[in-house]
């Protein structure tokens, strides 16, 4: 099952308040590394469909607009 937003916030609240100024950081499984998110621009909202860029002239978007996400 996939993690939603506000399980995220709930997560975020039981760390203590010391660790709300560490970095945001992801593991990778596949690579066994450790990321950063993108300082820039660390939190977006889709403004628009992003197209699946995983399946070429597919039709179906990968997020729909308003959608959130993290950049690595």
């Amino acid at each position: 099952m996939a993690l939603t937003y506000r399980e995220l916030i709930e997560n975020l609240k039981a760390l203590p308040d010391a660790r709300l100024d560490d970095t945001v950081t992801v593991f990778v499984s596949g690579v066994g590394e450790f990321y950063p998110l993108v300082q820039d621009y660390p939190f977006v909202v889709v403004d628009r469909e992003i197209q699946n860029e995983f399946t070429p002239g597919a039709q179906e978007s990968a997020l729909d607009e308003g959608h959130p996400y993290l950049v690595i």
